[in-house]
């Protein structure tokens, strides 16, 4: 089962994290979930068997998850721990925050996705990807880019 996870909420923990810039982020079509990068706009699902999500320009309406940080969950090339939500929310919070300079909004949410135990977290390590959703109903973003 994919490890992804949707919620909305505070957090003051603090992680290591990468945030890119918005000029990285060219690739279309789809790709494998711990592929994307920061600055990405995707058609993606909530089904935690999702394996692919669709990247497109972040000036299609229909997108609806903006990558807004790359972080790492601290258990480097070992099973991720039992806490590993825990820990992907405190890093994709704790990014948003120190993104935008402010607190995700309560009509905001975020979706992150880990590597599952075995194959994917032997090439991928402790990878948390955070992204931007609606919330609470998971839906089209609208055009451009909503994380600022």
């Amino acid at each position: 089962m994919v490890s992804k996870a949707v919620a909305c909420g505070v957090s003051v923990a603090a992680l290591a994290l990468g945030i890119g810039r918005p000029a990285t982020a060219t690739t279309n079509g789809r790709v494998f979930y711990l592929s994307v990068r920061v600055h990405q706009c995707l058609i993606g699902t909530t089904s935690p068997r999702a394996k692919h999500e669709t990247v497109v320009p972040c000036s299609d309406a229909a997108h609806n998850l903006e990558v807004y940080a790359i972080g790492h969950g601290g258990w480097g090339h070992q099973t991720p721990p039992t806490n590993s939500f825990a820990i992907a929310r405190a890093l994709c919070l704790s990014a948003y925050q120190r993104t935008t300079g402010r607190p995700l909004p309560p009509t905001g949410g975020w979706q992150g996705f880990w590597p599952d135990p075995g194959a994917e977290t032997k090439q991928y390590g402790d990878k948390v990807v955070c992204s931007y959703r609606s919330w609470p109903r998971f839906g089209p973003l609208g055009s451009g880019w909503h994380v600022h």
